[in-house]
């Protein structure tokens, strides 16, 4: 009878240590942006702008890059972000200068395809 329910303990035991494991997440293995850079290039008005945004968990740095009269009229944002699944979240830190908001972005990571407010970054 004390070996059956050494057997049952033992069994318990290891069941117990195995659904820890199985419930544990990697966060590190979802983050595909980790150490990434992405480009997308748009047209206003004929006005041709090039932005970068570069990825190290938990940052993340954009460069614009636009020209008007010869003269670059870019510039860098940084802030946070987050990913679950294959939604992104950027919160940047600059504020909004007409409400002192927080500025977010939410966009969708589909393989090298990273859609930011409308605007489609590729995987460089």
């Amino acid at each position: 009878m004390k070996n059956i329910f050494k057997v049952l303990g033992i069994i318990a035991i290891v069941a117990l240590i195995g659904f820890s494991i199985l419930s544990c997440e990697d966060d590190a293995a979802k983050d595909e942006l980790n150490g990434t850079k992405w480009k997308a290039t748009s047209t206003v008005s004929g006005v041709v702008a090039t932005n970068t945004i570069e990825f190290n968990s938990p940052n993340f740095t954009i460069k614009t890059s636009y020209f008007v009269g010869g003269t670059d009229q870019g510039g860098t944002t940084t802030g946070t972000y987050t990913i679950s699944g294959s939604t992104v979240v950027l919160t940047m830190n600059n504020k909004n200068p007409a409400t002192g908001a927080t500025i977010t972005a939410k966009g969708t990571l589909s393989g090298n395809k990273l859609v930011i407010s409308g605007v489609e970054y590729i995987k460089q």
